[in-house]
């Protein structure tokens, strides 16, 4: 289980937190401008978790097993994510936690849900999870400052109190 306190640390720490990023691996047509990230915990292979950055509390919630993958995410001011679905990459199926670290203009950044016609806007410290791997779904910052994110991507039958 993934506790609201474990969401409200993560998101205290990674907002506090500079990571040192770079450009996403994302295939061309993805989105129309470079998004940076730095992972943070992945279980492809292997389970690697980047500790070098993390309070002793936080990797404590890194090492809960229903977390498969991690990563701090910005999307540069004009960005628009085409739509799409998430691949089937981790050794489970999974379920993405979002949450917004800074949304400079929650009117102009927003995720829409082609599948269920439904808009998600976005508010700072706000989680929410979603079914990435199942809909397909796109997403914008429309505003002129970067949007960012930490993504916590967790096993999909893993509960998760909001």
């Amino acid at each position: 289980m993934i506790t609201k306190y474990n969401l409200l640390e993560l998101y205290e720490w990674a907002k506090s937190s500079s990571f040192p990023c770079k450009k996403a691996p994302t295939i061309e047509g993805y989105s129309n401008k470079v998004i940076d990230y730095y992972w943070l915990k992945s279980v492809k292979k292997s389970t690697i978790i980047r500790q070098k950055y993390m309070t002793e509390s936080v990797y404590k919630i890194y090492q809960n097993e229903d977390i498969l993958f991690s990563n701090y995410t910005s999307f540069r001011a004009g960005t628009e994510l085409y739509p799409h679905q998430d691949p089937d990459i981790l050794r489970f199926p999974y379920k993405r936690i979002q949450i917004p670290l800074s949304v400079p203009d929650k009117n102009r950044c927003y995720m829409e849900w082609i599948d269920k016609d439904e808009k998600i806007i976005w508010e700072e410290g706000q989680p929410q999870v979603c079914d990435v791997m199942n809909y397909t779904h796109q997403a914008f910052n429309k505003s002129d400052k970067s949007l960012e994110f930490l993504f916590v991507d967790v096993k999909s039958d893993t509960l998760v109190e909001l």
